[in-house]
């Protein structure tokens, strides 16, 4: 009864640390824009699995094309909260034309989001943190 008592108390704690403690995240400066699971879906088209035989070719970029780097990421993985100030430093650096744009999505809390750009979330996938380049909403590279 006395380990009963105790495994008890640690799941009270361990549950009351979970609610209490924010989760890790950057919080320097950055230009990477946090986005809504609905925004990436109306917004970036995953690219179908016929399109990413090696010898499909994109057409050639316009000089207005505008260009969007996402990060698909997960908050409980250490990774993704490892590359989180890599990011917001590139982020800072390449933001200044206009024509590179960051953004970033948490797959972890949308499983639809992430089967829909085939994204693996399980705790052991190497697929987070997935970073995939966008042209005018298309993808073009990941």
């Amino acid at each position: 009864a006395h380990q009963y008592a105790l495994f008890a108390v640690l799941v009270v704690v361990v549950l009351a640390l979970a609610v209490l403690l924010p989760e890790p995240a950057y919080a320097g400066a950055t230009r990477v824009r946090p986005l809504s699971a609905q925004h990436v879906l109306a917004h970036f088209k995953p690219r179908d699995a016929a399109s990413t035989s090696a010898t499909t070719t994109s057409p050639p970029p316009r000089a207005d094309a505008r260009y969007t780097l996402l990060n698909f990421y997960t908050t409980w993985s250490s990774h993704c909260t490892a590359l989180a100030p890599v990011l917001a430093d590139i982020s800072l650096h390449y933001h200044r034309d206009g024509h590179l744009h960051f953004g970033s999505v948490d797959v972890g809390r949308h499983a639809a989001l992430a089967a829909r750009y085939a994204l693996d979330t399980a705790a052991l996938s190497a697929h987070v943190p997935t970073l995939v380049l966008y042209r005018d909403g298309a993808e073009v590279r990941r």
